[in-house]
Formats: C-alpha cells, structure tokens, sequence
C-alpha cells in the first residue's frame, strides 16, 4: 500500500517550509518511477486545509488544498510547516484534527513553529521540540510542558521529527 503524506497548509505558511518537503517526496517518488515504472508509487503526497479555500502563504503566493481536515484519506505521514502562526491562531477544529491524526498517524513531522501546532496537540508535552531560533522564547513561553532545545537543527524521536526550519528543512542531519 503507498504511504499518503499531507502537508498542512494555512494562511501565512511558511512557503519553503510546506514546499521543501513537498519537492523531497514527489521528487522520490518520481525518480521511484523512472527506475521500476511497474512497482507502485512509494509515495501519494498531498496538501490539506481546513477548507478548500484559497490559502496566502507568506509574501502572498496562492495555494489551493487537495484536501481539507473533513475530506482527506487516511494519513500515514503528517507534516506541519512554520510560518507566521500570530497572524490567525489555529481555529479548535484545526486542533481537535491534529490531536487526532497525532493519534493515528506513523509519523509526524514539523518544520519550524510547526512545532508550535503540533504542540498545541499537547502529544508534545515532555518531548524534545526545534524551532529557528528566533522563535524559541516565545516557544518556550507558549508550551512551558515542551523541551526546547536550542543547539541542534533537528530532533527525530521515532514517529515525530522536528526541524528548525527553512534551510534546515534540505540539511542533512549530521550522524553521531
């Protein structure tokens, strides 16, 4: 069965943090089909919203959802992108729809203050969470239950990987 990711995207998303993920896997998977065209894709990815409304990432590029949090197959891979996350906070639903795929999901993974949506799940509370560094004092203020760490670019405890965002979204994690 091909994994489904979905990158949720909101107004005032970060653009490379929802994009940079986005090129990664479809890249994969198409350079997948070009070596073995008869296998199946080893990867269906897609965007979700919270409608199928018109979405203004940063700077004002128009996007447009596959799916929305009513209308989306299941998830194996949930990815939630930074971005200005003071302009509008996240209305329950949203919550109440990332709680739950928290809950579902293989993975889960966030680019800089998507940590801060995930975090709003409370499914965060005593982990390990990255932000750019920018972003950490009011991380640490908003979800005094979370573990900020500020020295490293990304954490990965299993099912959740977080990274600091933007160019940390194409780095490489550096190996122990």
């Amino acid at each position: 069965m091909t994994p489904t990711i979905c990158i949720y995207i909101s107004d005032d998303v970060e653009v490379l943090d929802f994009a940079i993920p986005y090129e990664v896997f479809t890249t994969a998977a198409r350079i997948h089909l070009r070596v073995d065209a008869s296998s199946p894709p080893i990867f269906q990815v897609a965007t979700i919203g919270s409608s199928l409304d018109t979405v203004r990432a940063r700077a004002g590029l128009k996007l447009n959802s596959d799916f929305t949090i009513h209308t989306h197959p299941k998830l194996d891979c949930l990815i939630a992108p930074g971005g200005v996350i003071t302009t509008e906070p996240p209305r329950p639903q949203v919550i109440s729809w990332l709680t739950q795929q928290m809950q579902q999901v293989d993975m889960a993974a966030s680019v800089c203050t998507g940590a801060f949506l995930l975090a709003k799940t409370r499914c965060l509370n005593g982990l390990e969470v990255i932000t750019n560094w920018k972003d950490i004092p009011d991380s640490r203020a908003a979800f005094p239950m979370v573990l900020v760490r500020e020295e490293d670019c990304w954490t990965d405890i299993g099912s959740i990987v977080k990274n600091a965002g933007i160019s940390a979204g194409i780095d490489e994690p550096a190996s122990s």
